[in-house]
């Protein structure tokens, strides 16, 4: 009798979850050669990918992976970060990603096949829905005279 009290109370805790807290979306980088995709999750945000407005100079670069048991994934882009529409707050996005080591192996797989088809690009995924992050320039705030 307990066994079955626990396992319906655990059914509407799930239910209850699913159903309240999913108004959120994540970016993810897109990695992807001509027979290999890994998608990397960077950053959850919350509320929809259209409340945003994403920003970034130039390419992703200096991409590289270190550890074995915990690897990490390091790499640099200028000036990407996101400003929420409403609140007008900047939120960085991180450089760094942790991740398994069957992702390691796979993103060293597709690193070791780059070709003109390889990319890696954001993308931004809400209720099973992917988009295309529209990135803009971000803008000079230096005064130069």
């Amino acid at each position: 009798m307990t066994l079955m009290f626990y396992f319906i109370k655990r059914l509407i805790k799930k239910l209850f979850k699913n159903c309240t807290f999913q108004n959120h979306s994540h970016i993810f980088l897109h990695c992807v050669n001509q027979e290999l995709a890994l998608d990397l999750n960077i950053l959850r945000m919350a509320g929809r990918p259209a409340e945003y407005k994403f920003f970034a100079k130039g390419a992703i670069k200096d991409i590289k992976i270190s550890g074995f048991w915990t690897p990490i994934l390091t790499y640099t882009w200028d000036d990407f970060y996101i400003i929420h529409n409403i609140t007008h707050r900047k939120i960085d996005i991180p450089t760094t990603i942790s991740l398994s080591w069957i992702q390691a192996l796979i993103l060293h797989k597709i690193f070791q096949h780059l070709n003109p088809d390889s990319c890696i690009f954001p993308l931004t995924k809400y209720h099973g829905q992917v988009f295309v992050i529209p990135l803009e320039t971000p803008l000079d705030t230096s005064t130069s005279e």
